[in-house]
């Protein structure tokens, strides 16, 4: 695998454009655009202070920044490097900002959960929705539709508003039975949306596109909740992973749990089972072309450590906080936080593990691949770039520093 020379960014923000053609990168108050292919920079955009937070457009055509310092938001055009734009938010402070699914309107959220303002990019009339959440996923976006669902909290009560991106309108509001909801996702297809409460309370709720609820879900009573929430490309899975280290699978059919995948601290091989176990290498000789990275494959069995943690304390290490289908739905992986070196992969329509890699240090991120089925990579903090695929099982390369 070849490598290009290094560039400089901040904080690991690196952006791949929608059609895979460009990378933005932030170098403290500027955006540089360079080509996918070469890495050559073809634009560089410039503010007042340091940049944060970047966003495509859908389509491709814009970028946004985030400069939580002067509370304003830059927008910018790669096929125009003269157009530029900017929103002032200095008199309701900035909280976040993101794109609408039509690349025309920016959605701009206030501090403290005041409102939502939609800022087109052809007219200097905005909209606004007052009293949105201010959540990680707390925007319900999809794209090819031009409906948006908004968790709000109205009366110290959550509920979601599905609104007409082209007119902003509200289509619909409906109440949400979550103490306090913690994020909403559309299903990959639009007729479903889910909700699911904060990690005091295991409550999962699944609506209709018109807001009907179509199930209540809760695995148990007492402990924490819902950690993360995933749901398969065709739509007919929901995978719930919680904080009591397993992943349930609900089927669109019943809402009901179809199987639940769990994260012993002792797995043994087996004929549809490969576990791979990172081993130490010596440090190659200067010069030498050693590898960066070894694995060996066990024949029998492995016993893996779990980590103590205290669950009086805030964002506990605990429970099932990696859960993502790949593009194809054939597989899911799961990271376990409390066994933060080991990196399950599930065979979905046989509802077994297939894969169980144990990592020299914690894993970081693992992403499947958006343009090739069963293609994962995952990283651990190092130098190493790890990849698998049923083809070629797990795999190191490292990135020269």
């Amino acid at each position: 695998m070849d490598f290009t020379e290094l560039f400089k960014q901040s904080s690991g923000q690196v952006f791949p454009s929608p059609d895979h053609r460009h990378l933005a990168t932030v170098f403290q108050n500027r955006v540089i655009i360079r080509d996918a292919e070469s890495l050559e920079p073809v634009l560089s955009f410039t503010a007042t202070d340091h940049l944060s937070d970047l966003e495509w457009s859908p389509d491709g055509v814009f970028i946004l920044a985030c400069g939580y310092k002067s509370d304003t938001v830059y927008v910018w055009s790669v096929e125009d490097k003269h157009w530029g734009g900017r929103v002032d938010e200095t008199t309701v402070g900035l909280a976040g900002a993101r794109w609408s699914p039509d690349s025309r309107h920016l959605l701009v959220y206030s501090s403290f959960d005041l409102r939502l303002t939609i800022w087109p990019l052809t007219d200097t009339e905005p909209a606004y929705i007052q009293s949105p959440k201010k959540l990680e996923k707390g925007l319900g976006l999809l794209r090819g539709s031009r409906f948006i669902a908004v968790a709000q909290r109205k009366d110290f009560k959550d509920t979601i508003g599905v609104y007409d991106s082209v007119k902003w309108t509200q289509l619909k509001s409906f109440p949400v039975g979550t103490l306090d909801m913690a994020g909403i996702c559309w299903s990959p297809n639009g007729h479903y949306l889910v909700a699911w409460d904060t990690m005091l309370e295991y409550r999962v709720q699944v609506f209709s596109s018109d807001g009907q609820i179509l199930t209540s879900y809760s695995a148990y009573d007492a402990g924490f909740g819902v950690k993360s929430v995933c749901w398969s490309p065709g739509s007919d899975l929901l995978a719930i992973g919680s904080y009591d280290q397993k992943v349930r699978l609900l089927n669109h059919y019943t809402w009901k749990p179809l199987f639940t995948f769990t994260h012993p601290e002792r797995v043994t091989s087996a004929p549809h089972l490969t576990i791979y176990r990172e081993v130490d290498v010596p440090i190659p000789e200067k010069g030498s072309d050693g590898p960066p990275a070894k694995y060996e494959i066990l024949s029998s069995s492995l016993t893996i450590t779990s980590t103590r943690t205290d669950a009086d304390k805030p964002n506990p290490r605990l429970g099932v906080g990696l859960c993502e289908f790949d593009m194809s739905g054939q597989y899911l992986v799961t990271r376990n936080d409390n066994m933060p070196q080991c990196l399950w992969i599930w065979e979905v329509e046989r509802l077994r593990l297939r894969v169980l890699a144990q990592q020299s240090a914690s894993i970081r991120v693992a992403r499947w691949s958006p343009t090739r089925p069963g293609l994962l990579a995952f990283v651990c903090g190092g130098n190493n770039v790890y990849l698998w695929t049923e083809r070629n099982g797990c795999e190191c390369v490292e990135v020269p520093t």
